[in-house]
């Protein structure tokens, strides 16, 4: 049977809560600016995107006229240390203008 929760457990508890929910949103809003930060791409001139991220780990050229250009990266992840690899693609259409963009392993 469960004791009840005197008033500085439950003020604890809630405290706990509150920490729990400002975490959430904070990953919510850095998961938004991470997508937000590559969709802002699309429409652009791969030239451009280039020009700003420096030159691509890779470009493939795809059937339909585009490229594909991909960027790697480690990435931390942690406090401790620990890294993972980020690799980030944009293509774009036979006019070089970016049409759409995908991510693997990235931590936002």
């Amino acid at each position: 049977m469960k004791k009840p929760l005197n008033k500085q457990n439950r003020q604890a508890q809630q405290a706990q809560q509150q920490a729990q929910q400002r975490k959430a949103e904070l990953e919510q809003k850095e998961k938004e600016q991470f997508k937000a930060a590559r969709q802002q791409w699309v429409g652009k001139s791969a030239d451009k995107l280039v020009e700003v991220k420096g030159s691509p780990w890779g470009v493939h050229n795809r059937n339909d006229g585009g490229k594909q250009y991909t960027w790697k990266r480690n990435q931390q992840v942690n406090l401790r240390g620990d890294y993972t690899l980020c690799v980030e693609n944009y293509i774009d259409d036979k006019k070089g203008v970016i049409v759409d963009w995908s991510t693997s392993g990235c931590a936002y």
